[in-house]
């Protein structure tokens, strides 16, 4: 390849690697800032902006961000779930399905949201979660094991004086 050809193609590289990072950081704070519903919505706000994008664009741009939709509304989960949770809010019921799976109900859209709190809790007991639209799904290795995660979230949840 000629020499002028390798230079045009980096420097365009580098010039669209530009224009995805301030696409970004305009998606960051579109979401800071505003109640974004619908991906067509962040569309319209960031060609208002001067950005030319597509649906398909904005969706990747959303995945490498971390932005879940929570509820009816795009947030980032950085700002939206603290590294370590103190209190997690939106558990609505728990009970137990056989020594090592818990089941979890949360309003409607609330339980990604939920579940990735519970994940970084960190805890040791946990195996795995599963979460649905309002159904959140604890896999623990054993029953004694479940028991401390009933109690931990039992805590963070508010909810221990409820069930005594």
């Amino acid at each position: 390849m000629h020499f002028y050809a390798q230079c045009c193609i980096i420097m365009r590289m580098s010039r669209d690697e530009s224009i995805r990072r301030n696409r970004l950081a305009a998606i960051t704070a579109l979401l800071q800032l505003q109640v974004i519903e619908r991906q067509e919505d962040l569309v319209a706000a960031l060609e208002s902006q001067g950005f030319t994008v597509t649906q398909s664009s904005i969706s990747r741009d959303l995945h490498d961000l971390g932005v879940a939709k929570v509820g009816r509304r795009y947030m980032l989960l950085s700002e939206s779930v603290p590294s370590i949770p103190q209190k997690i809010e939106g558990i609505l019921s728990f009970q137990p399905a056989g020594s090592n799976i818990l089941v979890l109900r949360t309003a409607v859209g609330a339980a990604n949201l939920v579940a990735v709190q519970i994940d970084q809790l960190g805890m040791k007991e946990l195996v795995g979660t599963i979460a649905g639209d309002d159904t959140i799904f604890i896999a623990t290795a054993t029953a004694e094991d479940q028991d401390r995660v009933w109690h931990r979230l039992l805590v963070l949840s508010g909810k221990e004086s409820a069930i005594a």
